[in-house]
């Protein structure tokens, strides 16, 4: 994968703001409405495909020590010059382990709703697991044509079954993709 360069970086007032050269293309809400007006959803390929090109670039933010925050269908873009994801706002990101700034916590959390775990909404200390499971309630709402909140029950993911709310997404996931094929 490439490596996605940052043309600046503009710490203001103890904010960071990451400048990136214009992209081309559309993100996976915007592709996702134009195949729901055609009554069509992304297939098992498709979701696949995006799959092993979006997490090596989770490998590589993690490696450093980062976690995105905030991946959902609307902050992920696919380039039209070669067809390959591009995640967007990293107006979330945090070191791992961290916790939001007290001036952070003391506004609502920015994350998009149905794609970020229960443990983040509570400000827990970040984890790499927090952007995986957002991949994975991604995936399904590519796969079913859904928002999160159709897909999704908070409750039924705090199962004690269940040793971590991934897994529910991944379970999820797994089955669609099967059912697919």
């Amino acid at each position: 994968f490439r490596r996605v360069l940052f043309r600046s970086l503009i710490e203001e007032a103890g904010r960071l703001w990451l400048v990136r050269d214009w992209q081309a293309g559309r993100t996976y809400a915007q592709l996702l409405d134009a195949r729901r007006e055609r009554q069509l959803v992304f297939g098992a390929g498709e979701v696949l495909l995006l799959l092993r090109q979006l997490l090596p670039v989770l490998v590589a933010l993690h490696g450093q020590d980062l976690v995105h925050g905030d991946i959902s269908a609307d902050n992920l873009l696919r380039r039209d010059s070669d067809g390959l994801p591009l995640l967007l706002d990293f107006g979330l990101a945090r070191p791992l382990g961290s916790q939001a700034a007290p001036a952070a916590a003391a506004m609502p959390v920015g994350a998009t709703p149905g794609y970020a775990p229960p443990e983040q909404l509570r400000d827990e200390p970040a984890a790499a697991w927090m952007d995986l499971h957002a991949v994975g309630v991604l995936a399904l709402v590519l796969l079913s044509g859904d928002g999160p909140a159709a897909l999704l029950d908070p409750v039924d993911l705090r199962s004690e079954e269940h040793t971590s709310e991934l897994q529910s997404p991944c379970n999820l996931v797994c089955r669609l993709l099967l059912e697919k094929k």
